[in-house]
């Protein structure tokens, strides 16, 4: 009868180095994604810190100037200014605090809307699941970027209601999923 062969105690097989490289390759390129989140969070929360000027005041005189790079840039603006003179980056920083709000206020009560309609429909079942159901089709049947504009056309432009529009869209998914 032949002798089997052992590994050497402690020493990792060409095998396991192998799958844990396999392993990693795998795990890698949700970490891009995520970093690019992560740098996009800090730079709206650390916008008061990072914007070099204030973005809504403008100077006429630095009106529409060109990005750093680019002939006739201003020194004091990397991404150069709008027609009133007000800085990009600022407007940039900022404007991502508000589309981060946005964000996270519209998929928390999504969730919420949805999670408490499905729960109802599944729970009371008969008509009411029936009628709810419907409901929901009926707004997965419409197209969600001409509801956004007509809703936006049709009421003042704020948070309260970019929040309702995402609500609006986005809850059957929720109401099915449950």
């Amino acid at each position: 009868m032949p002798s089997a062969t052992h590994a050497t105690p402690g020493a990792p097989l060409a095998a396991d180095d192998a799958a844990v490289a396999r392993r990693h390759d795998r795990r890698w390129p949700p970490a891009v994604p995520l970093a690019i989140v992560v740098l996009l969070v800090l730079c709206a929360v650390l916008a008061p810190l990072l914007a070099p000027h204030s973005p809504v005041e403008g100077s006429l005189g630095e009106r529409l100037a060109p990005p750093i790079g680019l002939e006739g840039a201003k020194p004091g603006h990397l991404l150069g200014t709008d027609r009133h003179g007000r800085d990009t980056l600022s407007r940039l920083l900022y404007g991502a605090r508000i589309s981060l709000a946005v964000s996270v206020v519209g998929i928390t009560l999504t969730g919420a809307a949805g999670s408490l309609i499905g729960l109802l429909a599944g729970f009371l079942g008969g008509w009411t699941e029936t009628l709810l159901m419907r409901l929901a089709d009926i707004s997965l049947s419409l197209p969600g970027i001409l509801i956004a504009v007509l809703l936006s056309v049709a009421f003042e432009p704020s948070f309260t209601n970019v929040i309702i529009v995402v609500v609006f869209l986005l809850w059957p998914s929720y109401a099915r999923l449950v």
